[in-house]
């Protein structure tokens, strides 16, 4: 049967639903601590410098040499209930706490191949943020406020 459009489109190779993902945000009092965020977006990025050196004596050959790694996430977050803004701010603000805290986030995709439950997917650990800035807005439509946070941390791990 032909396309409507006329394009050979092929058939679909897989499909899966993205509707698991879990955010847990570990304040040192137990690991995997659900705090009550209304987390919007997410934005995370590791970065390495890493130098290209060359040796006056040896004009044959380069040498790759990195530094040292360093983590920032930018987060947009619905100002929600009190205790538990208070308690992440509390937490994830204070450089001193920042050795005893991480941010998980697991995701399991559903529609397996076989037709069952979820697949696994990529799960990531931040380790050791601390709040380096924060920001909000508000918006006259919806009252609703937004604040927007950004964090610098560690490592990152993949779990």
């Amino acid at each position: 049967m032909t396309d409507i459009f006329n394009r050979n489109i092929g058939t679909i190779g897989d499909a899966f639903s993205a509707d698991s993902l879990v955010f847990n945000f570990n304040t040192g009092e137990g690991e995997g601590e659900q705090i009550g965020l209304i987390v919007q977006n997410i934005s995370v990025q590791y970065t390495q410098p890493v130098n290209k050196m060359y040796d006056l004596a040896d004009n044959q050959h380069a040498y790759y040499v990195a530094g040292r790694p360093q983590g920032v996430c930018q987060m947009a977050k619905i100002l929600g209930k009190s205790a538990d803004v208070q308690k992440f701010y509390t937490q994830f603000g204070d450089v001193c706490n920042a050795k005893d805290t991480n941010i998980s986030f697991t995701n399991s995709y559903g529609c397996d191949s076989d037709g069952g439950g979820g697949v696994s997917g990529a799960s990531f650990k931040i380790i050791s943020p601390v709040i380096s800035t924060f920001g909000m807005s508000v918006s006259v439509d919806d009252a609703i406020i937004t604040e927007n946070t950004a964090l610098t941390f560690h490592s990152l791990e993949i779990i």
